[in-house]
């Protein structure tokens, strides 16, 4: 006999979903990062399966969603970062360009 869902749970799952599709227009390689398969995505529309604890706790690490709000609703949907990863990985991706940009006038200059 099928376990019959309980609110709570399609509530948790229709967040879910409608973060994954809002991202998917943004980031592409989302269902990636977050791990989880198109299938699966399927089954939990067709209210057959649930997000596990492992795709709620990647979407708070890889997207900075608050796990409280996830669960529950209630709070604020992102948390407050410390830093932005992403302007992290920019200001590291610039620093590293003005170095070569430096090796590469330096290089011209001893020609």
């Amino acid at each position: 006999m099928p376990v019959k869902k309980n609110e709570h749970t399609t509530e948790v799952a229709t967040r879910f979903l409608e973060e994954i599709d809002h991202l998917k227009r943004m980031y592409p390689g989302v269902i990636d990062r977050v791990g989880i398969a198109a299938s699966y995505i399927s089954q939990i529309r067709g209210g057959t399966r649930s997000p596990t604890i492992d795709h709620l706790v990647n979407m708070c690490r890889e997207y900075g969603y608050s796990g409280t709000w996830l669960l529950t609703g209630s709070g604020t949907k992102l948390q407050a970062p410390e830093s932005d990863p992403i302007e992290q990985r920019l200001e590291k991706i610039d620093a590293e360009l003005k170095l070569l940009s430096a090796a590469m006038l330096q290089r011209k200059w001893e020609k």
